[in-house]
């Protein structure tokens, strides 16, 4: 399996649960694991620093990314690469609040390490559902990042699988059950250590 198993997607999109089902399957010991959880209640305390909320037209309000969520998020990408170095296996499950130059320092940081990159999406109203079950998430935000975390100002995700993509693999969290995310998941990063074995041959 890769050496690192990178997982980014919405609040509310399954990257958790995801997480832990891959460690469970592949063994406590096999990965260690980092999270962008990082002062997630200020999503509801409009902390400038970290998030807040910004009216927008049409839409309505967009999501935005103060300079201590920046810098932790920053730490986040240092702190993986410092695991790698010291010889540890790695899942990331991130949230890429802004999106596509996040997406790309991730692809730079980790290019020396075998890395399955996965997204994770769901329908907004499944979203907004879980939100709500959830009770310590501001119900909406999910689905105003359901694109941007992506890179992507709407919710077609297909260019990204694509060869030039950013990600190996794409699921939709709502369509498989747990148990098939992560065969999805493992199954994704065999054939691509396959395909990288093969053309190292």
């Amino acid at each position: 399996v890769s050496k690192v198993i990178y997982i980014n997607g919405p609040s509310s999109s399954g990257k958790t649960t995801l997480r832990k089902n891959l460690q469970e399957r592949l063994g406590p010991d096999d990965h260690c694991f980092l999270q962008n959880d990082a002062k997630k209640d200020s999503l509801d305390t409009q902390d400038r620093d970290w998030f807040y909320w910004q009216e927008v037209s049409p839409s309505g309000r967009t999501l935005k990314v103060g300079p201590k969520a920046r810098a932790t998020w920053m730490g986040l990408v240092r702190s993986t690469v410092g695991l790698l170095e010291a010889g540890n296996r790695v899942i990331v499950d991130d949230v890429c609040f802004e999106g596509l130059w996040q997406l790309q320092e991730w692809k730079n940081a980790l290019s020396p390490y075998p890395t399955l990159f996965v997204g994770l999406t769901c329908p907004p109203s499944i979203l907004d559902t879980r939100e709500s079950e959830r009770g310590d998430r501001m119900v909406g935000s999910a689905r105003v990042q359901a694109g941007i975390v992506h890179g992507m100002e709407d919710e077609d995700y297909r260019a990204l699988e694509k060869e030039d993509g950013f990600y190996d693999l794409m699921i939709d969290s709502a369509a498989l059950d747990p148990d098939e995310c992560v065969e999805a998941v493992i199954n994704a990063a065999l054939f691509k250590h396959m395909n990288e074995s093969t053309q190292q041959s």
